[in-house]
């Protein structure tokens, strides 16, 4: 049925609420408006009538489609032209839903919507108008798993859509940036950067992840043969079915391995039961989403519970001969898979049984191969031995007897167990014996170096200044700088000449100091070392018997002297103290 066009004043015509594409181009707009104006409008568009306000009920109307036809009347009117005041329009009654289908209908047919207006387009489809992601991909003609590929877009931070957007990055790089937010979300803004700036996705990304704990890199660039997962361990392209079973995935496991997505972790009761359902094969991941289930979390279950060949998984990532992990949860799911596998290879080779740790309780690792009674052991096979796939994957070289970066050799017999037991206590008795001798010496050492220090300073303090009374009358300063040169060897001319302050001495506090000097140096040669280390009041004891044979006077103090001298730190808080 044809349908009557009605002219509708533009003032009174707004944008579709649904519109996606917020801005219009003023190329195109000023060449469909030259056409109007040439051919008249040859299409009206369509729009509904609705009320302005409850209280005010004067009618206005929203295009369904159209806008750039409104936008070129708007124009021709800007121009003076007032016979394009009014816009002829197809009015219906429409629903939002037909709204927002009209209108993205109209989009898509003139290809006008770029990746993240398209993923806008549908995750409204899906939210406010609650269609699946199967409804979703049929109205816009692809499958499910693209939708959601889609819509995942949103997820990248708004420097990196607004690149996408405006075509400034690929939606190759998007998807490897979508890679980097699963895993680091906080580095994909500085690696959007770097691409926009002309680096290639790939080194950009990976330069983010090297150093991230949540990434594992599995084969360097500089590594010989064909890339592996690690050290030993499988080829990037090993099928799934080769690891299968993988080990028993929990909630908690799931949960840690970050396979909740929002919504998931608000239903974490139902997270054992997916896990159920979808390791048991009961139901398909996409029933599941279908159902309710949140898409992240059941994806990301499904993936942990029978994931890809490494090197056709999402979270895999290369670049110039490097190889990349994402997801270590993942990829320790696997290499505790793949332990198991060699273990049960090696036992078959080795004829020694893998280890159960209901049977065989307590064992104690065997890894020492260059020991004798090790070997010896090992050469016997006796019943106790036992093969254990390790947590952590040797990096260079293999675990002794095995052969293996991931099996070791463990022996499980009681008495191996009590062996180990007793050299445990008795390294532990060692290491608190040679802890408490460090600690004695320690102390040892301390007094010992703080005794020299007094004793130095009593010397040059104290007793060089009373002592060297005995070279008063020698006042020729040349024989004097004779004696500091064959005796007090150290001191130069600058030190001589000024103090410690730097000030300069006069005469007779030159000769003075040089006297000082020589006399310290002659009493440390006649000195034992018992009587330094053990400090000031040791030496000025055995100075007493010296002065008595060099006739010096000693100050009646003089022991106590000896017993009051402190260190130079305590000194200088102490006369900070007075000068305060």
């Amino acid at each position: 049925m044809n349908e009557a066009p009605k002219l509708i004043p533009i003032q009174m015509i707004g944008p579709n609420p649904y519109q996606l594409r917020q801005a219009e181009d003023p190329a195109a707009v000023a060449e469909l408006a030259e056409n109007i104006e040439r051919n008249t409008l040859l299409q009206p568009p369509t729009a509904r009538q609705i009320p302005l306000s409850p209280s005010h009920q004067a009618l206005r109307y929203e295009l369904a489609f159209g806008h750039t036809r409104l936008a070129a009347f708007k124009l021709l009117v800007s121009q003076g032209k007032a016979e394009y005041k009014n816009m002829p329009c197809i009015v219906r009654e429409l629903e939002d839903l037909q709204m927002f289908e009209l209108a993205v209908a109209e989009n898509i047919k003139r290809r006008d919507l770029n990746p993240i207006e398209r993923a806008t387009a549908m995750n409204t489809y899906m939210e406010k108008f609650k269609k699946t992601s199967a409804k979703t991909g049929e109205f816009f003609n692809c499958d499910e798993a693209t939708v959601r590929g889609t819509v995942r877009l949103l997820g990248l931070p708004e420097p990196a859509r607004q690149a996408l957007s405006n075509g400034a990055i690929t939606m190759g790089a998007s998807r490897q940036l979508l890679t980097l937010a699963r895993i680091a979300p906080e580095k994909v803004e500085a690696a959007t950067e770097k691409i926009v700036a002309g680096e290639q996705p790939t080194t950009a990304i990976m330069s983010q992840l090297r150093y991230l704990k949540s990434a594992v890199i599995l084969h360097q660039a500089y590594d010989n043969g064909e890339p592996k997962a690690g050290h030993g361990l499988w080829k990037l392209d090993h099928p799934t079915a080769k690891f299968l079973p993988l080990p028993k995935l929990t909630p908690a496991q799931a949960q840690a391995a970050d396979a909740i997505g929002k919504e998931g972790g608000k239903r974490k009761k139902e997270i054992g039961e997916w896990i159920d359902q979808l390791e048991g094969g009961l139901v398909a991941p996409e029933a599941l989403i279908a159902q309710g289930a949140p898409a992240e979390t059941i994806e990301k279950l499904a993936h942990l519970l029978n994931p890809p060949s490494c090197d056709q998984c999402g979270y895999h990532i290369q670049s110039e001969g490097m190889h990349v992990c994402g997801w270590k949860s993942c990829w320790e799911r696997k290499r505790a898979a793949w332990g198991i596998i060699e273990a049960e290879k090696l036992s078959k080779k080795l004829e020694i049984p893998v280890y159960d740790p209901e049977r065989d309780g307590e064992y104690v690792a065997m890894e020492r191969d260059w020991n004798d009674e090790d070997k010896e052991t090992f050469k016997a096979r006796p019943p106790g031995l036992r093969l254990l796939a390790a947590n952590a994957v040797r990096s260079y070289g293999n675990y002794s007897f095995t052969g293996s970066p991931l099996v070791k050799l463990i022996n499980v017999t009681p008495e191996a167990v009590q062996a180990a037991r007793e050299q445990e206590t008795r390294d532990k008795e060692k290491e608190a014996h040679r802890e408490e001798n460090f600690e004695q010496k320690n102390k040892e050492r301390q007094i010992l170096n703080a005794n020299l220090e007094l004793s130095e300073q009593f010397l040059e303090t104290i007793a060089g200044p009373v002592f060297a009374s005995i070279l008063e009358p020698i006042q020729n300063e040349k024989v004097l700088w004779a004696m500091v040169e064959l005796i007090s060897y150290g001191l130069d001319e600058d030190e001589v000449a000024k103090d410690e302050s730097g000030a300069p001495r006069d005469e007779k506090q030159r000769k003075h100091f040089m006297r000082c000097a020589v006399i310290e140096r002659m009493l440390e040669a006649i000195m034992g070392w018992d009587e330094k280390k053990e400090g000031p009041e040791k030496i000025a004891e055995y100075l007493q018997g010296v002065a008595s044979d060099w006739d010096v006077t000693l100050p009646e103090n003089w022991l106590e002297l000896a017993r009051n001298v402190k260190p130079e730190e305590e000194v200088e808080e102490v006369e900070e103290e007075e000068t305060t």
